[in-house]
């Protein structure tokens, strides 16, 4: 069936345009044909805007120009048009239709698009007159014109028989074509850049764009607070819940050290905010980023690592830096330390290694913890490790909490807190659009699980591109599974890729923002918690989606 576009017809349009129109809709066996109707032409034709009637794209044929003239009376002699009523005029309607295809080839090779073996062709058809009164003319070929006697005729032959005539044509003039010729998905591609389907509504980019705004004002907002501490060597904790605007706050001050000419180590817990901050940083040179198991094993230089040994991690490993930090001259320690996610951070052997790390240690420079000890304690418990950090520095000022949103709307906002048993956590919102509450799916088994994902995938895809969705779960494994059974186009979390959304675990997701999060929890349940729901919902900027089995909603609400 042919693709029209649009798929409608105005009602003020010619009748050889209706007619035409409906036989193309019509027009069955024409699998991947596409038809533009009316479509505008700006510039590179003689008066600056004209209009192509008909633009067909064949595959296995080419690209037809189609100028339709519903006129009930044709004449053409000694070089001159008469078109029914009309004035007579030299610039009849085969030189109008082949200047609409020679602007559309000249457009396409502009913006790039692969013509190679795609003939481009045009022709007039006259669709409610005859051929009595048109002379044979060096001006035009036979195959360029086509009459009322044409319309009654089989669409497909006639067609054909239009791109023979102009195979013909351009192979005397040595153009050749290949017997692949205007394969499906150049046509596609030349579709797409002669009529592109536009959205009026808020873009990806605009989003984000928009979003980056609120950040900004949040950090603006909070300007008071490091203000007042830049510049003092001590050390800082900054609370906030999700959304608040501490990773933006620990970026800021990261380049403000920079600026004062201070050798600075921004680090966190989770290696792919680690990427981002680093993205973020990137012509900061003075500011080295790292996550900080990334930091402790690039110092002891260690290649055999146990991945799961968590004892090793947290005791081995730290024992085993602190030992080449103190052989390093003072010099080559750092003057200043910014930890985002400090929460997952707050082990004592941790801290012992920040302290080494710096030049005057954690009491005498400027250090900068920045976390949400309240909500997501997923690796540490927070409030054992917000213990940590103040028994292991004895002059650390906890600074009065971040409470208002930066990232979320208030519909998703205050439905998220209310979900995890705290209404009214956050103080207020900076955003002022409207916003979607979360969007649950409740299902009774691992199998309806998967179907509620799929057809929420499904409906996300037409709302968001694909790169700006992220499937999240704290079963990988079992999301890993589910998303394969269906060939999902998709990338891990660290490997964003154009047309594919990514998924991973709540986990490695902490820290980083996307357009669209969908939550999925599977029965038993392993991992699923309130933290993770809340880690996963308020990671959203436009919306949140959670599919859980009824059997957990009780377990983890």
């Amino acid at each position: 069936m042919v693709r029209m576009r649009p798929p409608i017809i105005a009602s003020d349009s010619p009748p050889g345009e209706k007619l035409l129109f409906q036989k193309f809709e019509e027009l069955q066996g024409a699998e991947n044909w596409i038809v533009l109707h009316s479509l505008d032409i700006f510039g590179d034709i003689p008066n600056g805007q004209g209009e192509a009637d008909f633009v067909l794209l064949v595959p296995g044929q080419g690209v037809l120009v189609i100028e339709v003239k519903s006129h009930t009376k044709i004449k053409a002699k000694g070089g001159v048009w008469t078109l029914g009523n009309d004035k007579p005029s030299n610039r009849g309607p085969v030189r109008q239709a082949w200047n609409a295809a020679h602007a559309i080839r000249n457009y396409l090779q502009n913006q790039k698009v692969d013509i190679y073996d795609v003939p481009i062709a045009a022709c007039v058809w006259f669709t409610n007159a005859n051929n009595e009164d048109v002379e044979p003319s060096i001006q035009w070929e036979n195959w360029m014109l086509l009459y009322a006697k044409d319309m009654p005729k089989p669409l497909h032959k006639t067609i054909e028989g239009v791109f023979a005539g102009a195979i013909s044509t351009f192979e005397k003039g040595k153009l050749r074509f290949s017997s692949q010729r205007a394969p499906v998905q150049k046509l596609e591609a030349i579709a797409k850049a002669l009529r592109p389907e536009i959205v009026i509504e808020k873009t990806a980019e605009m989003r984000v764009a928009e979003i980056a705004g609120w950040a900004k004002s949040a950090v603006e907002q909070q300007l008071d607070i490091v203000e007042a501490i830049r510049g003092l060597t001590k050390p800082f904790l900054l609370q906030g819940i999700a959304g608040t605007g501490k990773t933006h706050i620990a970026i800021h001050e990261a380049k403000q050290a920079h600026m004062r000419g201070e050798r600075t180590l921004l680090t966190c817990y989770n290696s792919l905010l680690a990427e981002y901050l680093k993205s973020e940083l990137s012509g900061y040179a003075r500011v080295e980023v790292k996550h900080f198991h990334k930091f402790m094993t690039d110092l002891v230089g260690t290649e055999n690592i146990p991945e799961d040994d968590r004892a090793w991690w947290s005791e081995t490993l730290p024992k085993l830096a602190i030992e080449k930090l103190v052989e390093l001259p003072l010099s080559e320690r750092y003057d200043t330390l910014i930890v985002d996610e400090a929460q997952d951070l707050g082990l004592a052997t941790y801290l012992e290694v920040m302290d080494f790390s710096l030049e005057k240690g954690l009491e005498n420079s400027y250090v900068l913890f920045t976390g949400d000890f309240q909500h997501q304690g997923i690796y540490l418990d927070g409030s054992a490790a917000l213990g940590n950090y103040r028994t292991s520095i004895k002059n650390l000022s906890v600074l009065n909490p971040l409470s208002k949103n930066c990232r979320n709307t208030k519909a998703l906002g205050d439905q998220v807190m209310d979900y995890i048993g705290e209404p009214n956590a956050y103080s207020g919102y900076l955003r002022k659009d409207e916003g979607l509450p979360p969007s649950p799916g409740i299902a009774q088994n691992n199998a309806e699980i998967s179907s509620i994902l799929f057809s929420e995938l499904d409906r996300l895809t037409k709302l968001y591109k694909s790169e700006n969705i992220v499937v999240l779960s704290s079963n990988k494994t079992m999301l890993e599974q589910v998303l394969a059974s269906k060939n999902v186009a998709r990338t891990e979390l660290g490997k964003p890729a154009t047309g594919k959304i990514r998924w991973g675990s709540v986990q490695s997701f902490k820290g980083l923002e996307a357009l669209a999060v969908l939550l999925v929890e599977f029965e038993p349940g392993y991992g699923a918690s309130k933290e993770t729901f809340y880690v996963a919902a308020t990671r959203t900027l436009s919306e949140f989606v959670f599919v859980y089995p009824s059997s957990l909603l009780a377990k983890v609400f």
